[in-house]
């Protein structure tokens, strides 16, 4: 039995520098070694290769977990707490894709690698055989995180736009609608968005993409003119105010129609403070400095304000609607119904305490609308 040590270790140099095994043996037999005695050193030599592959395997199969999983969760952390609060509003849906598949691979890895660091594994397999066509059994998780950063993205872009919000108003110069029926069996989605230009407030020009629902997109024209918010901090995170539910969000306002209770109330505060509680209302007041009235032209509201009375323009439902809802807050008709007045256009006075409210139709230009008059007192 040989036992040189420098002999067996020159042998294991060998046996990974050459190619054959006879090239190694012949190494051997120009050393001067038997037949047989090749045949001990060889078994020595693979004997301690062996041992050193199974504890390389052991340290790299757990090292390549430990990247992966790494990986895995730095990717998580990144598209989650990070990457969200940078300026990438015109990027979130590349980035969530890009986010999903990042996470997916280094997930992928780090299942596979998965106790392959086991002597028992090692043993048998060394390292794992990795099969790339299990990857797509990885799709539908793949695109439920997609949608998890993507509406992680979208919750801190409307939280910084909420903070930091300028309103303008934009035109629309393109729009897109992309279906992905075929990449989901479940019968897919449909994809809108806009594109629309605007100045800041510092003049600065500024063409940003809006993802908006199909039910929306098919309202838009190319040169439509819009109105927006966007972020001081990041003009192209921009949101457009085409809905209730999204001025309600951003502006805080109620967006419901305003009631006499309304009228009394804004009858009985400071002049200053009257545009923004009628913008807590609903929003799109605007104060006519010429006129010295308030306007809204959404829903072609006005009101006019005089030392003892308010004077409130509405549709003409409001004179079927203001009545009914004047006597349930405990007001009294104080007046007859004049049995010409058909379609009752004409004065309603309502009563309560030293509040009156008068309700009638009026006509301009052609189109009728309701007066409602809130006084302190009778006229």
């Amino acid at each position: 039995m040989i036992e040189n040590e420098g002999l067996i270790q020159d042998t294991i140099n060998k046996i990974k520098q050459y190619r054959f095994i006879y090239q190694v043996e012949d190494y051997l037999r120009e050393k001067g070694l038997s037949q047989e005695e090749i045949v001990s050193v060889l078994e020595i030599a693979n004997s301690r290769i062996s041992e050193e592959n199974f504890k390389l395997f052991k340290k790299v199969n757990k090292r390549n977990f430990i990247i992966w999983t790494t990986a895995t969760i730095l990717v998580f952390v990144l598209f989650v707490f990070f990457i969200p609060y940078a300026k990438v509003s015109n990027y979130e849906t590349l980035l969530s894709i890009v986010g999903s598949a990042l996470l997916i691979v280094s997930f992928f890895h780090a299942f596979v690698y998965y106790k392959t660091w086991e002597d028992e594994f090692v043993s048998k397999f060394k390292k794992p055989n990795i099969n790339y066509s299990f990857l797509p059994i990885f799709l539908i998780p793949g695109v439920l995180i997609f949608f998890i950063f993507s509406w992680r993205f979208s919750s801190v872009a409307d939280s910084k736009l909420k903070m930091t919000q300028e309103k303008a108003i934009g035109k629309v110069i393109s729009g897109s609608t992309v279906e992905v029926k075929r990449m989901l069996r479940s019968g897919g989605a449909t994809f809108s968005d806009i594109v629309v230009e605007f100045e800041t407030k510092e003049g600065k020009k500024i063409v940003a993409k809006e993802n908006i629902s199909t039910y929306h997109f098919k309202d838009f024209y190319i040169g439509q003119e819009v109105e927006l918010i966007y972020s001081t901090e990041d003009p192209y995170n921009i949101d457009l105010l085409i809905d209730k539910e999204k001025i309600s969000e951003f502006k805080g306002s109620q967006e419901r129609d305003i009631n006499p209770e309304d009228l009394i109330k804004l009858s009985k505060i400071n002049r200053e403070d009257i545009l923004n509680e009628l913008n807590k209302i609903y929003y799109g007041w605007r104060y006519d400095e010429q006129n010295q009235l308030w306007y809204n032209t959404k829903n072609n509201n006005a009101l006019l304000i005089s030392e003892n009375e308010i004077r409130f323009i509405s549709g003409v439902e409001s004179n079927h609607e203001f009545p009914k809802y004047l006597k349930s807050a405990g007001f009294q008709q104080i007046n007859e119904k004049d049995s010409k007045d058909v379609f009752n256009y004409g004065e309603k006075i309502f009563q309560k305490d030293d509040c009156i409210v008068i309700v009638s139709v009026v006509s301009a230009n052609n189109k009728q609308n309701t007066m409602t008059i809130v006084a302190n007192k009778a006229r």
